[in-house]
């Protein structure tokens, strides 16, 4: 922004040079207002603030001169290119030098160095046009070299600080470079410096100050990073990226099917037999029976109604008895008892088939929920291979220490931890504490650790993974194994989820502020659906502050209380006074701590 708006005061007029610094700092300060919302990511948002700035202030100055047709074409040919000068150099300031908006940066760059001249009189613009020519001809393929070497002629033939045309001179010379194969880097660069000498001999240049020019240019050409030329490699690496972009669309989409496909309700089932216990029970006894016609032909109607009048009741209670029906209907059936077995009998059939599905469902559901986890996965890893993004710059930096003992001073403990730091900013830490202490718990507690760690890192959210690893403990149909504590935090921002599946409490310092997170609630393995599932803790954490995950061995007045006391910053010392005190008060389980804090980078 400095160097903005110093090239502006000291190489427009006054006017012009305050008309556009003002523009450039309004721009900048309402990007770093609204630098927190979803919106400031998108490409079309950055184009309509410049757009709105440059109109807002351009008002203020056309207003205070006379206004003529040419001073309104001038300020609508203003913010329009304002509004897209960000689409045209992103790509430039995101190093992808191959695309059509790093060669319109590139055009405005070779634009802007034309006012330059270095001695003996030489054109800065002109010398970095034949070195972008010089590494088009040597390290790209025809219609790249030709692209770039007319971008560049056109770019100082718009600055007109030349009588000849800069477009044919240099467009000629990378033909005739790049006419030989690119194996040979060292004739095309010979070819360029033919066909550069021969045009200018056919335009008339002057030699002395065009050699100088080429000299320098090809000089530079050698300081240019390779990157900005794209070869048959990259071009290769793009189709192979959209083969995968459209291999994981495809594979999403065929989960997303097949969890329809998979999906049912078994309650309405379920009820429908229920409103039918009495067909076959009826059927069994009834039809037995003498006086099955005056029962279900001549008075039809009133056995119905007692029959719906007692199922009420049947159902409530789960059996069927005497005094569900009226007296002296009970007192006319000449099969009651064989009656009350048979509907019992076919209560029991429909509870046993009940319990069936709803262990079908589970598995199911399970199933579905899986198959929907894993799409969504697919899904967000092909719109990132759609989408250009720069790797973020992180705001804080995390410090983790860990102290993990075993129960009574045994080596081998139950608890498992591992910490994560993504290219994205984002930095996951899992503690899982397994059922039990000694090599089964370790190996469960790994297990869960191993599953998630894989999970993340492919790019399911913390969420989705707990619940896929929650239904393999669930088909596994032996209990639950471990509880787990996934931390997910933005290094960029600072604010995080905590996800707590059955876990002991955990802990928030900031300066002498202690804050308990978390509640015990039931492990994972006891089922799915809206039932289970972890708790989940939305954080904010600034600069110095510490987040405490504890299995339950640690957990407990004392372990606040010297949380509280601790002024010190060092995480590897706060865990292992943890893990000591604990084994001081007599603690009796595995125990595993694992402190986090955040701090501020500078510059």
């Amino acid at each position: 922004l400095i160097g903005a708006a110093a090239g502006f005061l000291t190489m427009q007029p006054f006017s012009q040079g305050l008309q556009l610094t003002s523009t450039a700092i309004l721009v900048f300060v309402t990007m770093y207002i609204f630098g927190s919302l979803w919106v400031t990511k998108r490409l079309w948002f950055h184009c309509l603030v410049s757009a709105l700035m440059s109109g807002a202030v351009g008002t203020i100055f056309l207003v205070s001169s006379a206004i003529t047709s040419q001073l309104l074409e001038q300020y609508g040919a203003l913010i329009l290119l304002s509004g897209l000068s960000p689409a045209a150099f992103a790509p430039f300031l995101q190093r992808k030098w191959q695309s059509s908006g790093g060669l319109f940066s590139i055009c405005f760059f070779l634009i802007g160095t034309c006012v330059f001249l270095i001695p003996p009189g030489i054109c800065l613009g002109c010398v970095m046009a034949v070195a972008l020519s010089a590494v088009g001809t040597r390290r790209g393929d025809l219609g790249t070299g030709a692209a770039l070497a007319v971008g560049a002629g056109l770019s100082v033939d718009i600055s007109m600080v030349s009588s000849f045309s800069w477009t044919l001179l240099l467009g000629g010379s990378v033909l005739l470079g790049c006419a030989i194969p690119r194996k040979y880097p060292l004739l095309r660069t010979a070819g360029l410096a033919a066909g550069f000498w021969a045009g200018a001999f056919l335009l008339g240049a002057d030699p002395f100050v065009l050699g100088l020019t080429f000299g320098a240019g090809l000089l530079l050409s050698l300081l240019l990073p390779a990157a900005m030329i794209t070869g048959r490699e990259d071009s290769a690496i793009a189709q192979s990226s959209a083969l995968v972009e459209e291999r994981l669309s495809f594979g999403q989409e065929a989960l997303d099917m097949l969890y329809d496909a998979v999906g049912m309700d078994p309650t309405a089932q379920a009820d429908q037999e229920r409103l039918q216990i009495f067909d076959k029970a009826t059927r069994q006894v009834c039809r037995q029976c003498i006086r099955y016609h005056s029962c279900w032909d001549k008075n039809a109607h009133s056995t119905y109604v007692v029959l719906h009048n007692a199922l009420g009741s049947i159902l409530a209670r789960g059996e069927a008895v005497r005094e569900d029906f009226p007296e002296d209907f009970a007192r006319d059936c000449r099969h009651m008892e064989g009656l009350l077995v048979a509907l019992n009998q076919e209560l029991t059939n429909i509870a046993c088939r009940s319990q069936y599905r709803s262990r079908t469902e589970e598995n199911r559901l399970i199933v579905s929920r899986s198959l929907l986890h894993i799409s969504r996965m697919l899904e967000e890893n092909a719109r990132q291979l759609r989408s250009d993004q720069r790797l973020p710059r992180e705001a804080y930096a995390a410090k983790v220490g860990v102290c993990a003992r075993g129960r009574k001073g045994v080596k081998l403990s139950g608890d498992r931890g591992m910490c994560l730091h993504t290219e994205d900013g984002m930095l996951y830490t899992i503690v899982c504490d397994g059922v039990g202490t000694g090599e089964e718990a370790a190996k469960e507690s790994q297990l869960a650790i191993n599953t998630l760690s894989a999970l993340l890192q492919s790019g399911m959210p913390p969420q989705h993974a707990m619940e896929l690893l929650n239904g393999i403990y669930v088909l596994r149909d032996s209990g639950t194994f471990s509880t787990m504590d996934v931390l997910e935090l933005s290094l960029l921002s600072g604010q995080g989820t905590l996800y707590k599946w059955g876990a002991a409490p955990s802990y928030i310092k900031s300066g002498d502020m202690v804050n308990k997170v978390g509640t015990a609630g039931p492990p994972p393995g006891l089922g799915v659906g809206s039932t289970g599932g972890a708790e989940i803790i939305r954080l904010s954490l600034w600069g110095g502050d510490m987040l405490i995950l504890a299995s339950d061995g640690v957990t407990g007045e004392e372990t606040e209380a010297l949380i509280r006391s601790y002024e010190g910053d060092n995480v590897k010392e706060l865990s292992n006074l943890l893990v000591s005190r604990a084994q001081e008060l007599g603690g009796e389980d595995d125990m595993t701590v694992a402190v986090i804090r955040l701090e501020e980078l500078r510059g």
